[in-house]
């Protein structure tokens, strides 16, 4: 599979990237008049042929398309990057697998990364999705505070996931999943989870408190189980 930033139209010759070009003729050792298969990450899968050979610019002339409609709940996961750059990049790829419309890196009170390469990030994901076939790549958004990404939030399909005690039952993912009728945003915090302060401001602009179960989970763990409630819910 091979990403390609655009539209795909049957008929249409499109030119590949100096990224996605090298990977095509170097490292799958693909030759001109052979198929290939693509993605536009915007809800449409193709197949062309390879009409000139270039491992900076190769030609594609698009064969056959197939469009996918968007599901009608979408997830955007918030999260607080862990420290370690591969977890970030386990978070990153299985995000792709299980459907996730956008991600919103997150700096909190008690993050330890504070700074990740939007760059890397993107293309660890653009790998992911030729990996699954998904015709979807998640929107990433510039890595932000939690206090300047509060205020944009909807607070009736907002939850945040915390180990904090808490006044009012916690929610439990597929609850919020179920009820809300548009798309849902879920906050998963840094190891040391978020602090009392940001649960609060949370729970003023209306997110509710999220629950993951009794044992205290890894952030990338507690994104994974939120992606895979979701996607199980919408397939």
């Amino acid at each position: 599979m091979i990403y390609h930033s655009g539209t795909l139209c049957r008929g249409e010759l499109v030119v590949l990237s100096k990224d996605e070009s090298h990977h095509l003729i170097k490292v799958l050792r693909k030759e001109k008049g052979q198929m290939v298969r693509l993605s536009n990450g915007e809800g449409t899968l193709g197949s062309g042929e390879i009409v000139a050979q270039d491992a900076r610019a190769t030609s594609v002339k698009i064969t056959e398309t197939r469009p996918y409609p968007r599901i009608k709940k979408r997830l955007h996961l918030a999260f607080c990057p862990p420290k370690n750059i591969n977890r970030i990049h386990f978070l990153l790829e299985k995000s792709v697998e299980l459907g996730v419309s956008r991600l919103s890196p997150l700096i909190s009170a008690h993050s330890e990364r504070k700074k990740l390469d939007h760059e890397k990030s993107r293309r660890i994901l653009i790998a992911a999705l030729k990996q699954s076939q998904n015709p979807f790549l998640p929107e990433l958004q510039p890595i932000q505070t939690l206090q300047k990404f509060l205020p944009h939030l909807r607070g009736d399909s907002c939850g945040i996931a915390h180990c904090l005690p808490d006044s009012v039952p916690k929610k439990n993912p597929k609850d919020l999943f179920s009820t809300s009728n548009s798309d849902s945003v879920v906050m998963i915090g840094p190891e040391g989870d978020f602090s009392p302060a940001e649960v609060e401001k949370a729970l003023q602009v209306g997110c509710k408190s999220i629950s993951l179960g009794e044992q205290r989970l890894r952030t990338e763990t507690a994104s994974i189980y939120v992606c895979s409630v979701f996607h199980f819910l919408n397939q």
